[in-house]
């Protein structure tokens, strides 16, 4: 991302609100982070860490997604986790083939790590979630089992202990019991208000706005002062980077999670499919079209109550 200095400054630079948050974060000699490592290739595919999304894609199937994502602030206590995985057809030139390939990888495990200055520890082994199912076709090659199918869904559960407790969505309204409609006019509002604080500049809105997310986060992380100032950094940019212009809220559908307790707006349109709708576009130093996006799950933390953001 290229940054410009000639941008003007956002109103109400505050920032103590999030850049502070390292204070209330307990537990550091016991800090451990879990990590999903995700190998999966020849098709579009969802990961769910307790039913919230850690990684969606729906962009060309030619290859293989390979990462390393961090699930703490999908996790709320010590015990028992769910996760799921979705297989869906390639998309290939933005068409989607079908049914699912015989060329299918899925291959999921989870990593325990322990972060130093110069490193990082495995302090537990890893352990696979799910391996690619394999079968010999008709000609005796080996292919993935479940090819010719329109989708495939596995889950599971595993276990974690972390030192931490935190609320989340918990407690949160069950929003699959809410009058669709309504709810769906309600999330809307609530994105339109936050573009439009985004486009004010408004840096302490922004702060009030994330704080309670922000401060579970700082938690689940174990973060130190730099890097809760390297949250609020990069919350940041939206104000300093020149000629950026927020999108109109488009192509969108409301999705529900987190077993019917978080709710946000996701991209139907190819490639952007399940991506967030908060949207924004700019030109790097070299004239090049970019986009950023921003993750907004919202949930209702008692009944009546507004819908909050919470990731």
């Amino acid at each position: 991302m290229a940054l410009s200095s000639c941008a003007q400054p956002p109103k109400n630079m505050n920032t103590t609100l999030i850049s502070d948050l390292y204070k209330e974060v307990k537990h550091r000699g016991k800090a451990v982070q879990y990590h999903a490592g995700i190998q999966v290739g020849g098709c579009a595919f969802e990961f769910f860490v307790n039913d919230l999304p850690v990684v969606q894609y729906f962009e060309n199937g030619n290859g293989a997604l390979n990462t390393s994502a961090p699930i703490n602030d999908h996790i709320l206590k010590s015990g028992t986790q769910t996760w799921k995985l979705v297989l869906y057809p390639a998309y290939l030139k933005g068409i989607q083939t079908e049914p699912l390939s015989k060329g299918i990888e899925a291959n999921i495990e989870i990593e325990t790590l322990k972060f130093r200055e110069d490193g990082v520890d495995n302090i537990a082994p890893t352990f696979s979630l799910i391996e690619t199912p394999k079968k010999k076709n008709e000609k005796g090659d080996t292919v993935y089992a479940e090819a010719g199918k329109k989708i495939m869904v596995y889950e599971g559960t595993f276990q974690a202990i972390v030192p931490y407790e935190l609320k989340g969505w918990s407690q949160s309204v069950d929003l699959r019991k809410e009058d669709s409609p309504k709810l769906l006019q309600e999330v809307i509002t609530a994105y339109q208000e936050y573009i439009s604080i985004l486009k004010d500049k408004d840096a302490q809105k922004v702060a009030e706005k994330v704080y309670k997310k922000e401060r579970e986060c700082a938690q689940a992380y174990f973060m130190d002062e730099e890097a809760t100032k390297d949250r609020w950094n990069n919350y940041k940019t939206i104000f300093t980077i020149d000629g950026l212009e927020l999108q109109s809220l488009e192509h969108y559908q409301m999705k529900i999670y987190g077993d019917g307790r978080i709710v946000c707006l996701e991209r139907t349109d190819y490639p952007n499919i399940n991506e967030p709708a908060i949207r924004a576009r700019y030109k790097d130093e070299k004239g090049r079209g970019q986009v950023e996006y921003y993750y907004y799950y919202l949930h209702r933390p008692q009944p009546s109550s507004k819908l909050e953001i919470i990731r």
